[in-house]
């Protein structure tokens, strides 16, 4: 019955969608350009990867000194284009769009790794019967690369659906939860009403056991359409 917790919901499902999609769609962009690389791609892997080993507080913090908006190194750069300083951590869309942003950036390269391994996985000899056949490489990457890797996408997209819905500790230290509530998600309303004053852990509670049945089923369903195709 708490109005505030059903907005927090919401916007927590905005964010994760924003998150999960972003996260598949760069994931796929650079496991397919990394595999194409001949030389370095440990090196490229490498750099990808190193977001992921960041604590999630520590890079808030990093990020929150990067986006200030005066002094910030992100509007330091764009005053060299004449860019007038941007209100990234004030406005409340542009802190939603900056915390996913940061939220992508840490795990892309986790995810990133998943469909690289997938992408490694194809039988090389399939490409070599699409150019035979005059086949681009756009439609080598559609009717090829992306039908072989839904199983790794499927994957992805659990694993992102559940980071999205879990996300807390560097919004945390990002922003805080604000500027008036914009970027609070359901993790951190659980937080404040479980553990600052005034504590009431009933509705902590309630949003925990809510938050559960969501991620439960939402990895259901995805495991049961990953099923569904596999028997196809």
């Amino acid at each position: 019955a708490d109005a505030e917790f059903w907005g927090l919901v919401w916007q927590t499902v905005g964010y994760a969608v924003a998150f999960v999609l972003l996260s598949v769609v760069l994931g796929t962009l650079l496991a397919v350009l990394v595999e194409q690389q001949r030389r370095g791609r440990s090196f490229f892997r490498a750099v990808f990867f190193i977001p992921v080993l960041i604590s999630p507080v520590v890079a808030g913090l990093v990020w929150n000194w990067m986006l200030e908006r005066q002094g910030g190194i992100v509007n330091a750069f764009l005053g060299l284009f004449g860019v007038a300083p941007v209100p990234w951590l004030v406005e409340g869309p542009l802190a939603m769009l900056s915390v996913i942003v940061v939220g992508t950036w840490m795990q892309v390269g986790f995810y990133m790794l998943i469909l690289l391994a997938g992408l490694q996985s194809i039988d090389p000899s399939l490409y070599e019967a699409a150019q035979l056949d005059g086949a681009s490489r756009w439609k080598q990457f559609t009717n090829v690369t992306l039908p072989l890797l839904q199983p790794s996408i499927l994957v992805v997209v659990v694993l992102a659906t559940i980071h999205g819905f879990q996300a807390f500790d560097f919004i945390y230290t990002l922003t805080g939860g604000g500027p008036v509530g914009a970027t609070t998600l359901i993790v951190q309303y659980i937080y404040e009403n479980g553990f600052v004053s005034p504590i009431r852990y009933g509705l902590a509670s309630a949003g925990s056991v809510l938050l559960f049945i969501v991620i439960f089923t939402i990895t259901i369903v995805n495991y049961l359409i990953g099923r569904k195709r596999d028997a196809v």
